[in-house]
């Protein structure tokens, strides 16, 4: 019988193993990879390919061997280029390039596999291989700003000069601020593999790219994880601290590629009191926008970082769904829905102002604009809508024709001339969509500045149109014949004066609402408008002007302008009735030191049922603060922030004045609210 090799037994005991993916021989005493040759070969290495390694010189990498353990899958591009082994002695695990260890090169490339950066770095640059496949052929390296300067390592002062240079790179701080940038500016994670992106950081230092720290797409996301899981130690202990309730906003909204995500901000005075606003959370919404399902992922926030017992009030649109999420979240929480549910000022304007210019049907209209339909069918559903109507068939007009831009713009410069305007700038028309109304007014805005040259380009159209119907029916004495050229829509959006008219009324009526947007979405930190006692006079103020809208409206021969500025009254007038479900917005009226009762008093004079259900919803909110602990020390009052007037801070000021008599004594004060209350009335002119 023939002896029976080392390798043969060998071979003969992996024949018989179970076929795997990755099969590795458990270890024996016949087997060990970097014992030496007893066979007189030559060859110390094991004659055996393990799949996945097929090639590789295990004599070369003395003290490795191949990966025992994995946790998951490697998904990387780069492990299709790379062997995965580990230290022996270590256990680390490191990334070895195939194509270098194959061609036998001097240096062995291998890389910390913690990271993929260093191997994707080392595939681009070396070998020209990408996550797209071979790379289009690279110009020749770029210089950097360290070569440009010349320096001569082996002398001491450049030497000196280098390595300050290259030790002030700090990895760290480079990775926090390449964190903040991509995170606050919204950078596309792949936008970090761009090979001019590299050069650039190559560019500026060379250590920047030699030392991994410009990431992949999948590393820059893994980074912003971590960094958001180091933080969120630091934002749970502010939010412990804070000395306000913890309020809440929050919306549903779905991208591009139809992913459901849910945005969870909190509101609150840290210990400092100072007004904080941070993002707890982006969950995605698996299912239905449906309120339970709303409720599940809120809650899950709020008990992740232990604000169960501390939330205040929420903020939300005005649709159901939010309803039922916070019925839910007053079930489980222990609150009363009503009290608790404030309502987005920013959306009730929009459906305001979307009343007064589309019509009681506003929703419809939107949905039809947004469904499929030939053009002419689209027009002739804006041109139903009046002037608002025809001028965007117009902007939308010029907008699908390049020629047509440009003819506008030149009829602008031939305007700028002729009147001698030492501003020669001219402008495109803006495009607006059914769904903002804001977009319909700066839409407006744009177009009635730049209406001489709208009417002299859709002249020219009509001009044309005529001359062809004038010579196809000989000067009206024969009908158009049936075949003939199709009549340009634009025609029939002609804008008259009395439409442009109309267009200055809506801009007249739509500035009290853009004012009160901006003042109803400011920042209270900065001082710059956004507080909870804006709301009531705001509102208060919009109500006057659209009653007065209506008034002046009344007579009108067209109907558009009295229609939606009733329509656009009834809209506000309701969601204005909503506020008293919160006494929060009454509260905060009463306790600013230039309103108080005696100046909601005054205004309200004309609803004594809605003051006397004021007071005992105000007194109710009371007694869930009187009995709580407060710290003794003073908060410093912050600067007031100075900035234009506005018709609504004129409007603000007539109010204060209305209250401007000292409140009765009372000579036993039982508790703060009622001191309050007592106390003299001073007016503060820097609201």
């Amino acid at each position: 019988m023939a002896q029976t090799t080392r390798g043969e037994m060998l071979s003969s005991n992996l024949s018989s193993a179970p076929s795997t993916s990755f099969s590795v021989p458990e270890s024996s005493p016949d087997f060990d990879p970097l014992e030496p040759d007893v066979d007189g070969t030559g060859d110390t290495s094991p004659s055996i390919d393990y799949a996945g390694y097929e090639g590789i010189d295990w004599n070369r990498l003395a003290g490795f061997s191949i990966r025992k353990h994995r946790k998951r899958a490697r998904t990387g591009w780069v492990w299709e280029h790379g062997f995965d082994i580990e230290n022996t002695d270590s256990g680390h695990r490191y990334w070895l390039c195939k194509l270098c260890h194959r061609k036998k090169t001097t240096i062995t490339h291998m890389y910390d596999a913690a990271s993929t950066s260093q191997a994707n770095s080392h595939m681009e640059e070396v070998h020209h291989v990408c996550k797209g496949g071979p790379m289009l052929p690279q110009r020749k390296k770029q210089r950097t700003l360290l070569n440009m300067v010349d320096l001569d390592t082996h002398q001491p002062k450049d030497q000196a000069l280098m390595n300050a240079f290259i030790s002030s790179f700090d990895p760290l701080r480079f990775q926090h601020l390449l964190i903040r940038w991509v995170s606050c500016d919204n950078i596309p994670f792949h936008k970090l593999e761009s090979p001019y992106f590299r050069d650039l950081m190559a560019y500026a230092n060379s250590a920047i790219v030699d030392s991994g720290s410009v990431p992949t797409h999948s590393t820059i996301r893994d980074w912003i994880v971590r960094s958001f899981n180091r933080h969120k130690g630091v934002v749970t202990e502010l939010l412990r601290r804070s000395l306000s309730r913890i309020n809440v906003s929050f919306d549903a909204w779905s991208s591009r590629k139809f992913m459901s995500l849910l945005g969870l901000t909190v509101h609150f005075l840290d210990d400092e009191g100072n007004f904080r606003t941070f993002l707890l959370g982006l969950p995605r919404i698996e299912g239905r926008h449906c309120g339970e399902n709303l409720a599940d992922r809120v809650s899950e926030i709020l008990h992740e970082y232990g604000l169960e017992d501390r939330v205040g009030y929420f903020v939300t649109d005005n649709a159901e769904s939010n309803d039922t999420c916070l019925e839910d979240l007053g079930r489980e929480l222990g609150f009363k829905k009503q009290h608790r549910r404030l309502r987005c000022c920013g959306h009730i304007i929009n459906l305001v102002a979307r009343s007064i210019l589309f019509g009681t049907d506003a929703d419809a209209f939107e949905e039809d604009c947004q469904a499929d339909k030939e053009i002419q069918d689209e027009v002739k559903l804006w041109r139903s809508k009046g002037p608002i109507g025809k001028l965007h068939n117009t902007v939308h007009w010029v907008e699908r024709s390049g020629q047509r831009i440009e003819r506008l713009h030149k009829l602008q410069s031939i305007e700028n001339t002729a009147l001698g305007l030492e501003d020669k700038t001219t402008y495109d028309v803006v495009m607006d969509n059914a769904t903002r109304w804001n977009s319909s007014e700066a839409m407006m805005e744009r177009a009635y500045t730049l209406r001489n040259a709208l009417d002299s380009l859709v002249q020219a159209e009509v001009t044309e149109w005529s001359q062809y119907v004038a010579r196809r029916t000989q000067n009206g004495a024969k009908p158009m014949p049936k075949k003939c050229r199709k009549k340009p829509t634009i025609v029939d959006d002609r804008m008259a004066a009395e439409d442009w008219s109309v267009i200055a009324e809506y801009l007249a009526i739509l500035k009290p609402l853009k004012i009160a947007t901006k003042r109803l979405e400011g920042r209270p930190r900065e001082g710059k408008f956004g507080a909870i006692w804006e709301v009531l006079l705001t509102m208060e103020w919009l109500l006057k002007h659209l009653e007065e809208a209506k008034l002046q409206h009344e007579r009108d021969e067209e109907p558009y302008l009295r229609i939606g500025c009733n329509l656009g009254w009834m809209k506000l007038d309701q969601y204005y009735a909503l506020t008293e479900d919160s006494p929060a917005y009454l509260a905060s009226l009463v306790l600013h030191p230039a309103f108080r009762w005696s100046t909601v008093e005054s205004q309200w004079s004309d609803h004594p049922d809605w003051l006397t259900r004021g007071r005992t919803a105000v007194q109710e909110l009371w007694e869930e603060y009187r009995s709580l602990p407060i710290e003794q020390d003073t908060i410093p009052e912050q600067p007031t922030v100075s900035r234009m007037t506005t018709d609504l801070d004129d409007f603000m000021a007539s109010i204060r004045k209305l209250g401007a008599q000292p409140a009765p004594s009372v000579c036993s004060v039982r508790d703060e609210y009622a001191e309050w209350v007592a106390s003299r009335h001073v007016i503060n002119q820097l609201i």
